[in-house]
């Protein structure tokens, strides 16, 4: 079995992945927060890697929140993630999000594309 967990791993490593919050779940604000907190303390210690940017929705929801990781951002805190609910999607449409951890600097490499 190691070589399907290897190759589990890779995917999920090369992957897009979400994290959603409904607001009208208890301290679905708060889980929100310490996500986004403890994946900034990640970001830092692994020397905040260019590739490994967290972005949210432009357009704040009152009652849906989504974090999108990107592939560099699920290897260094892909437990993280997953733990948190992630799951795999598409990525981001780049005008219709905004840069939570990271360099603005390094968002073309991400997220290439015209940007309003």
């Amino acid at each position: 079995m190691p070589i399907m967990r290897h190759t589990m791993t890779v995917a999920i490593m090369e992957s897009w992945y979400k994290v959603g919050f409904v607001f009208s779940e208890a301290d679905a604000r708060a889980k929100a927060v310490k996500l986004q907190n403890e994946y900034s303390r990640i970001f830092v210690k692994h020397r905040c890697p260019k590739d490994a940017l967290v972005f949210t929705d432009r357009e704040h929801n009152a009652q849906h929140y989504d974090y999108y990781f990107s592939p560099g951002a699920m290897r260094i805190a892909g437990p993280l993630v997953l733990s948190s609910g992630g799951v795999p999607c598409a990525r981001p449409d780049r005008n219709q999000v905004t840069l939570a951890v990271g360099s603005i600097h390094c968002v073309e490499r991400v997220l290439p594309g015209q940007h309003d």
